[in-house]
């Protein structure tokens, strides 16, 4: 009795202080320590996997050549949740990775995860507390296009997730203002138009150079198209994704009803869908089981059967672990032979 009485509190506790991160509410804390300086540079993954398929660079997109003339949203993107939160730069509290994004792009993964908050009247990339850790975006886009730069086939999305409730609002005018300071970024940006009913190409996005796709979520809906610059797309516009809160691996792999259940972006027009793999709490013994070659397939296929939608992103902890690059390749090299063309459904209805 004398052990649970000590335990629940505890428990308690923790959730206090370390809530489920993805949650749009956060409780507010004080202003961050300096922000941890990013890597000079990309350096290569440790991975044994080779990525790049092509022949040349002349026909390339995304390391294969079959699906330079699929659209972008018809590809598939093995993506880093919290892709900033790594141990090698500071996290050291529940990081999502064991190395930084710099390296997950060099390895192969195509979407990058990222949270912004305001810590102490700063925009920096963080998750739930300030304290916890912090990336400056500039030294990160900085790094992310001097990757571009060097790998010019390569097509990235990134998802943002803005966290306003930290030491202040969150305004994506700033956010735009630092991304102007990065040579060559906001250049690379895709524009969409709303009146489009199709995406481009991934050979048009590498033949423009407009090669980042941005689109943020928890922050403002751009109904007053005034609080979007050019190039900010609002996610549940286009994207729907699955249940993301999950304790167990069991949560994820027993009851698929719940796991694949498009719980954000139901009303949008489903052009993307990304589906969660990764538990409330990052550790890499659950990441080593979720990221295996099997489990992920099983995955994929429940959520694209559930709901009638191809998976666009696959979402992981711990990037470095597993097999996500390659059943992401494989199944971008077969999508030529079986295309998807079922209506898609909500909830699995």
């Amino acid at each position: 009795a004398l052990l649970i009485w000590l335990f629940v509190p505890f428990s308690s506790a923790v959730k206090r202080i370390l809530p489920d991160f993805n949650e749009t509410k956060s409780p507010s804390v004080p202003p961050a320590p300096t922000p941890v300086p990013a890597l000079s540079s990309p350096t290569v993954a440790p991975t044994s996997f080779r990525f790049s398929q092509c022949q040349s660079v002349e026909n390339c997109c995304n390391g294969l050549e079959s699906i330079c003339d699929l659209r972008v949203n018809e590809v598939m993107f093995a993506t880093v949740h919290n892709a900033f939160s790594d141990r090698m730069n500071g996290f050291l509290i529940l990081p999502n990775n064991n190395r930084p994004l710099e390296e997950a792009l060099e390895a192969g993964y195509r979407g990058i995860n990222i949270d912004i908050c305001n810590c102490g009247g700063s925009l920096v990339l963080c998750h739930g507390f300030c304290q916890l850790g912090s990336r400056r975006i500039d030294r990160v886009f900085t790094n992310i296009v001097s990757f571009l730069e060097a790998n010019p086939t390569e097509v990235i999305i990134v998802p943002i997730q803005i966290n306003e409730n930290q030491d202040g609002p969150v305004s994506l005018i700033q956010v735009n203002a630092i991304f102007q300071t990065i040579p060559n970024l906001l250049n690379m940006t895709y524009i969409h138009d709303p009146t489009a009913t199709n995406w481009p190409t991934m050979r048009t996005l590498v033949s423009n150079n407009k090669r980042i796709l941005f689109f943020h979520y928890n922050g403002p809906t751009c109904l007053d198209a005034s609080e979007c610059p050019p190039g900010f797309h609002y996610w549940w516009d286009y994207a729907g994704e699955t249940e993301f809160d999950f304790v167990t691996v069991g949560d994820i792999r027993d009851n698929t009803t719940r796991s694949c259940r498009i719980t954000r972006g139901a009303g949008g027009t489903l052009d993307f869908f990304g589906v969660n793999n990764f538990l409330r709490f990052p550790a890499e013994e659950f990441a080593a089981i979720l990221s295996t070659t099997d489990f992920l397939n099983k995955r994929i296929d429940a959520c694209s059967n559930q709901t009638n939608l191809g998976v666009n992103l696959v979402l992981v902890d711990f990037w470095g672990i597993g097999d996500l690059l390659q059943v992401v390749q494989t199944r971008n090299a077969a999508l030529r032979a079986t295309p998807i063309t079922a209506q898609p459904t909500v909830n699995g209805t």
